[in-house]
């Protein structure tokens, strides 16, 4: 039951992403994260189960998902308190710097 209560809320908070969310000094680095965003936002339903396995099972992303999040924080007003920390964090994936 405490899996299930973990997975539930992984996936509640579980972010869409898109360009306008991503600083101008991060569109590169952020280019594919922000494209795997966008084919799993057409193909599964936000937040289910089939939608985080989109999002956090495509081996470039345990790379790319936290590049992208550091570079977010360090050129974005808000730090870590980001979208893409937020998918981060659902993938159960680790921090990085930039």
């Amino acid at each position: 039951q405490l899996l299930l209560t973990v997975l539930f809320t992984s996936l509640a908070i579980t972010q869409d992403i898109d360009d306008n969310d991503i600083p101008n000094a991060c569109r590169t680095t952020c280019a594919n994260v922000v494209s795997t965003v966008q084919d799993c936002d057409q193909q599964f339903n936000d937040g289910n189960a089939a939608y985080l396995n989109c999002l956090c099972n495509p081996q470039e992303m345990t790379i790319q998902i936290p590049l992208c999040e550091a570079c977010v924080a360090a050129n974005d007003d808000d730090g870590h308190n980001n979208d893409v920390n937020d998918i981060l964090r659902s993938c159960s994936f680790s921090t990085t710097t930039y």
